[in-house]
């Protein structure tokens, strides 16, 4: 992604929903990142799970420099 190679400057990721998409962030894990390698672990840091929109909000502000 344009995140990944640095063309863009980081931005925060949030993935809302920890029961939908704890099923594809460990595909990530479990297979690009330990088995295949293909993405880094500071590929993985490139997203938050959450649960609430609290949680989504405090993310974004702590991720966001103004």
């Amino acid at each position: 992604t344009l995140a990944q190679t640095g063309k863009i400057k980081r931005i925060p990721i949030v993935l809302y929903g920890r029961e939908f998409w704890t099923p594809f962030t460990k595909l990530f894990e479990d297979h690009l990142f330990k088995r295949f390698n293909t993405v880094s672990e500071k590929d993985l840091s490139l997203y938050r799970m959450v649960d609430g929109v609290d949680e989504a909000y405090n993310y974004i502000l702590k991720e966001v420099k103004c």
